[in-house]
């Protein structure tokens, strides 16, 4: 514990810092603790407690071997490190190989999310908000985007509204949910879209399908007619099933890397239904710097971003 504090706390300058920052905003404190949680804590330090003990009796094992059959010998010494960086580095960069890359999108990213997300994912599965006082007065600022939602909250935080303070209603991308309101695009929809994908796409929000400001999601018309559309737990391009569901979300290739091509161009009408993003898991582990590795792993709202095999298979080939 006092190796890792000092890891995290001090760079390589000996100044302390944040090295290792907790996103924080909307869900990030919607965590009660239970007191059985105090068993599984104290479990969990049994564990690497034992495991800890493992290391070391190994490792002082390995040093008795060395100091008895290798260190006496020039030659011996060089053979050992040679072997030990072959092995570790075939490692490092086979593992990720033998590990598929996985799409990075919404539904696999935020796989039980608590809504704790940082805002740079935030900003790519919302398209804007609505700002709600508590007397129930509502702002709609005009946005493309949600990231301009920062520069407009500012101001109308003066505003003479009789409201203490206010919320964000947001506004998710269709690819989100498959499930989109807007009485233009779905009006449209309805009453003059001659696709052949209309009554699916009408019917993919069930009991929804009868009210006429709902249906699924799509960008706009033009990527509706060319077939790219999105519904509950399935994403269509081209009228046909894709295997990337949810919103395509674009990580940080240095820290998250994929084997292979990270993005895929499939057209260039519209972003979310023509790129498909990837990245590897394994590779977020092995291929990266330690503490981009730590960050990674204890990442707030992407609980299973990193999925536990991957771990169990890297921890031991690391230590």
């Amino acid at each position: 514990v006092a190796c890792f504090e000092v890891v995290a706390l001090c760079t390589s300058h000996g100044f302390y810092t944040t090295t290792y920052e907790v996103t924080t905003g909307d869900g990030c404190a919607n965590f009660y603790f239970i007191s059985t949680y105090i068993f599984f804590f104290a479990l969990i330090g049994v564990v690497c407690g034992l495991f800890g003990a493992l290391f070391n009796s190994i490792n002082a094992r390995v040093t008795v071997f060395r100091v008895q059959h290798i260190n006496h010998s020039s030659f011996r010494r060089i053979v050992d490190i040679m072997i030990l960086t072959l092995l570790s580095s075939t490692a490092v960069i086979l593992l990720p190989q033998l590990t598929p890359d996985e799409p990075a999108s919404s539904a696999r990213v935020l796989e039980y999310s608590n809504g704790c997300i940082s805002p740079d994912l935030q900003a790519q599965i919302v398209t804007g908000a609505t700002i709600v006082w508590n007397d129930g007065t509502e702002i709609r600022p005009p946005m493309d985007h949600y990231a301009a939602i920062a520069d407009t909250l500012y101001p109308v935080s003066n505003s003479t509204s009789s409201g203490s303070a206010a919320q964000l209603h947001y506004w998710p991308s269709p690819c989100l949910f498959g499930v989109m309101y807007s009485p233009a695009l779905c009006g449209w929809l309805r009453d003059e879209s001659t696709s052949p994908n209309k009554e699916q796409c009408i019917n993919a929000v069930g009991k929804l399908s009868t009210n006429r400001d709902y249906c699924c999601g799509f960008d706009s018309k033009e990527s509706f007619t060319s077939g790219h559309f999105y519904t509950p737990g399935q994403n269509y391009r081209h009228g046909e099933p894709v295997t990337n569901v949810g919103c395509p979300l674009f990580l940080d290739t240095e820290r998250w890397p994929a084997t292979r091509s990270a993005e895929v161009p499939l057209d260039s009408k519209n972003l979310h239904n023509n790129t498909e993003t990837l990245f590897n898991p394994m590779a977020a582990l092995a291929l990266i710097p330690s503490e981009d590795a730590v960050r990674n792993i204890f990442a707030r709202g992407t609980p299973l971003i990193v999925p536990l095999w991957p771990m169990l298979v890297f921890f031991p080939v690391y230590f």
